[in-house]
């Protein structure tokens, strides 16, 4: 047994460490805070014709800009200054009809922590379709 146990600390150790976030620009489903002066994030998911979001806590979404080079889409704004979700919640846009495995898309969303009269937030969120 305490081979065993020796055998899984090393392996335990490369799974805690591969999974940091060195932050270097690779794309990360969860947005960090930009501009903005709350901690927002978004976690991004598509079902194959549209993007779903889902907020880290109670938000009210102003805008959001799609990117994508790979599938040809340049600064496509959304929005519904009214439009507030909470953490439970995944909102959407789209349709897109040209959404593919292994492209980039880039989300710029902006709006106000809970209500429109809340802090200002402005997130970047990267996303490779699976």
């Amino acid at each position: 047994m305490k081979k065993l146990i020796h055998a899984l600390i090393p392996i335990l150790f490369l799974l805690i460490g591969g999974c940091s976030n060195d932050g270097g620009g690779t794309t990360d489903p969860f947005g960090g805070g930009g501009g903005g002066t709350g901690n927002v994030t978004f976690q991004v998911q598509t079902d194959g014709t549209s993007f779903g979001f889902t907020a880290s806590t109670t938000v009210t979404v102003t805008t959001i800009t799609a990117n994508s080079a790979n599938a040809n889409v340049t600064n496509d704004v959304w929005g519904n200054a009214n439009q507030e979700t909470d953490p439970r919640t995944t909102f959407s846009i789209g349709p897109y009809n040209n959404i593919a495995s292994g492209q980039s898309w880039s989300f710029a969303i902006a709006g106000h922590i809970g209500n429109a009269q809340g802090q200002a937030y402005n997130v970047t969120t990267n996303f490779n379709v699976p």
